[in-house]
Order: structure tokens, then C-alpha cells, then sequence
């Protein structure tokens, strides 16, 4: 008997499903803000005159919210908005209580953990680390101390010196917006 294999279908992503992957790994790597958000920012840097990407990077990437999440002492962007809610951040040795400020340039943010939580977060870090869960993303322009629990922007971010765990491609990101 003659019988044909069936024939397998491969399914292709279309560049906007490439898209969509692209925005969702950029999502869930800066941790905590919302697609509209980005589409807001993406509107704003279109408006200015250099490149569209390195200010979008800029306006991201500044935020305090995104630079907690990417030093990775809180794990979660719930738990660094109630630490900004009550006063435990610090940039500049100032407190800062909105989690969409923009650090400026060399800035010493500092996380001042209340002493009925310093032994929790300290245990949860080092379990997380010792189990090799964290990401810690490498950036060329954050210092990190975990002694202290400090982070220092000592320049600007622009798309060489920002670390994504994927390729990121900005055309089709920006496809999207």
C-alpha cells in the first residue's frame, strides 16, 4: 500500500507576532509597567530630534521603579511601590515617595530597609541567589553595592550600554506603537 505522510505545517511567525514577543520580553524585563505606558513613552520620543530609541531608553530606563526592579533587592514591583509609599527609598540621601521619578544623572539611589524587614529581605535575596533564580542584569551604566544596598547611575543609558536577555530589536518594536 501506497500511503502519504501526512504533510507538517510549520507555523511561522508573521512580523507582528515577532513584534508582540519582542514588547512582551521588554514588558516583563523592566518589570512593573504597563504596555500603555510604553506606548505613552514611545509617543513622547518620537517627538524629539535625535535618535527615538536611546530616548525611549532614557525615559525607561531612569525611573526609579525600573532601577529597583533591575538591582533586584525587591523582587516583585508591588513590594517597591510600598517601599516608596513609606518613605524607604532614597536618592540623594532624599526620600522619594513616587515610583515614576526620574532619577537624575549621577544619583545614589539607597534602599533603606526597615529593621523589622532586614533580616527577611536579606534571607530572601541570598535564597534567591544561592539557587541562582535572579537575573542579575549587567548594565554599564548602574553601579550596584548589595553590602549597602545601593545602586549609582554614573552615566546615561543609551542602547550600548543597556543589557537585555533577548534580542531586542527596536524596528520591530516600534512597529507596534
Amino acid at each position: 500500500i501506497n500511503v502519504k505522510k501526512p504533510r507538517i505545517y510549520v507555523k511561522r511567525k508573521t512580523r507582528y507576532g515577532k513584534a508582540m514577543e519582542i514588547k512582551q520580553k521588554f514588558v516583563y524585563t523592566i518589570g512593573g509597567i504597563s504596555a500603555k505606558k510604553i506606548a505613552y513613552f514611545v509617543e513622547a520620543s518620537r517627538t524629539k530630534t535625535n535618535s527615538i530609541f536611546n530616548s525611549l531608553l532614557y525615559k525607561i530606563e531612569t525611573r526609579l521603579d525600573v532601577i529597583l526592579y533591575r538591582i533586584n533587592i525587591v523582587q516583585s514591583p508591588f513590594y517597591i511601590k510600598k517601599l516608596l509609599k513609606f518613605g524607604y527609598i532614597e536618592v540623594d540621601e532624599d526620600p522619594v515617595y513616587s515610583y515614576n521619578y526620574s532619577v537624575p544623572y549621577a544619583s545614589k539611589v539607597d534602599v533603606k530597609l526597615p529593621i523589622y524587614a532586614i533580616k527577611r529581605y536579606q534571607h530572601e535575596f541570598e535564597v534567591v541567589l544561592r539557587r541562582k533564580l535572579v537575573f542579575i542584569p549587567f548594565t554599564e551604566y548602574l553601579e550596584i553595592s548589595y553590602a549597602t544596598f545601593r545602586s549609582i547611575m554614573y552615566t546615561l543609558p543609551d542602547d550600548d550600554t543597556t543589557f537585555y536577555p533577548f534580542d531586542f530589536k527596536p524596528n520591530y518594536f516600534f512597529r507596534l506603537y
